[in-house]
């Protein structure tokens, strides 16, 4: 299975994804007119992902904005993420920037969802954990 590697711009989200490892990365700000078009490539991925799993996936969420669409595309990444729980040990890391109480509470009213390890920090600025 291949990494995907998809640059963020003002309206589309940053997303990594390297299977090999089990690590998954998006932020950024998130508005696209077409949500399906932009969130299409991860949910496959996902979908091809949970054939061949790491042990251990690890998901880091760390946007500025998202919009009404792009906030229910993340749900539906979620519950993909979420039907890997039996293959994977999962562990999902929600981030915000300092202040942004709204991106917090969409944190913990999407992740509380699911029964998985997940925390919800503040962070001072964009983090991007696959240094890219």
């Amino acid at each position: 299975m291949k990494s995907m590697h998809i640059k963020g711009t003002k309206d589309h989200p940053e997303i990594h994804f390297e299977p090999e490892t089990g690590t998954l990365y998006m932020g950024g700000t998130s508005l696209p007119e077409n949500v399906l078009e932009a969130f299409y490539p991860i949910l496959w991925s996902i979908e091809e992902y949970k054939h061949e799993c790491a042990d251990s996936t690890q998901v880091e969420f760390n946007f500025e904005y998202l919009n009404t669409g792009s906030t229910h595309m993340v749900a539906k990444i979620l519950t993909a993420i979420y039907n890997l729980r039996n293959k994977s040990n999962i562990k999902i890391n929600w981030y915000y920037a300092k202040g942004d109480e709204e991106m917090k509470e969409l944190g913990e009213d999407l992740l509380y969802e699911h029964d998985f390890e997940y925390h919800i920090k503040e962070q001072p600025g964009r983090l991007n954990i696959l240094g890219i």
